[in-house]
């Protein structure tokens, strides 16, 4: 695992009847950013997997916490927007599938029974552990917790609030799969058993159907 290799080290270790690719989420949203880029990947996948079906993962808008939606002054449902708009044209432009991680994101943030509210930015800036932190109930990103680091002056350990609004929590990742299976298997998210730790059924069976609506409007 902790071996240097390359990109044709792991092409050729097996023979893969799949090779995903996806845009870094931060450049996600910019259809410039993707080509000739995209296409000289594909060459090479062909070049040394050419029994693999190249596909592309959409990515998925940050929370609306994220510092770089301030920076780039867009909202989340615009960062979103965009980057649906720029893998579509991805994706056309290869010629290949798209797994369409992004929308079923989107789509479980506005129709879950419980949403996610975003909270006071400037009251956040007063909290001292271990106060508590807002809450992260219907959130589909890492999002907040309370870390511990050295102080280098000092060199006493000090808390701090970690904040992670870009990467999926355990009901994002799960959200995920469901696609993965429904994409690569074409068969129904509904015959998903397996429910993670810390997710109840009845959420796990909201995230498994809407996993399923999305794969269903992509094939319309």
């Amino acid at each position: 695992y902790f071996r240097k290799y390359t990109l044709r080290d792991k092409l050729e270790a097996q023979k893969w009847d799949f090779v995903t690719i996806q845009q870094a989420s931060h450049l996600s949203w910019k259809p410039e950013s993707y080509m000739p880029y995209a296409k000289n990947l594909q060459e090479y996948v062909k070049k040394y997997a050419p029994q693999a079906e190249l596909v592309i993962q959409q990515t998925w808008a940050y929370r609306f916490d994220d510092n770089r939606l301030k920076s780039w002054k867009m909202s989340q449902r615009e960062m979103f927007d965009k980057l649906v708009d720029a893998y579509d044209q991805a994706a056309a432009g290869l010629g290949i599938r798209l797994i369409p991680t992004g929308e079923a994101v989107q789509l479980a943030r506005e129709t879950q029974p419980v949403k996610y509210v975003e909270y006071d930015r400037e009251a956040l800036k007063s909290l001292k552990y271990p106060d508590p932190l807002p809450s992260e109930a219907g959130s589909f990103a890492v999002g907040m917790s309370w870390g511990s680091r050295k102080n280098k002056a000092t060199g006493e350990n000090e808390r701090y609030i970690y904040n992670d609004p870009a990467h999926l929590n355990d009901r994002g990742r799960y959200l995920q799969a469901c696609v993965w299976y429904g994409f690569f298997f074409d068969k129904p998210t509904s015959e998903i058993k397996f429910v993670p730790e810390g997710i109840t059924e009845e959420d796990a069976a909201f995230l498994r159907a809407t996993a399923q609506k999305v794969l269903d409007a992509r094939k319309k």
